[in-house]
């Protein structure tokens, strides 16, 4: 915890099922919350626009 400060609280959220959450499973958010005491949600990852480049140059040399 020395490393990473002391918390600082960000946001509260209902996690009584009225309202989904976006991208993540409300399920799995509040075993992490129970388990670790917080739950860490990473972005999306961003897409990959040199696979999509070589995949569209293969299949402009069919």
């Amino acid at each position: 915890m020395r490393s990473f400060g002391t918390p600082q609280m960000a946001m509260l959220l209902p996690l009584d099922g009225r309202k989904k959450l976006v991208n993540a499973d409300l399920e799995k958010v509040k075993q992490a919350l129970s388990e670790q005491g917080y739950y860490l949600q990473l972005p999306p990852p961003s897409e990959n626009l040199l696979k999509k480049h070589l995949a569209e140059q293969g299949k402009q040399s069919d």
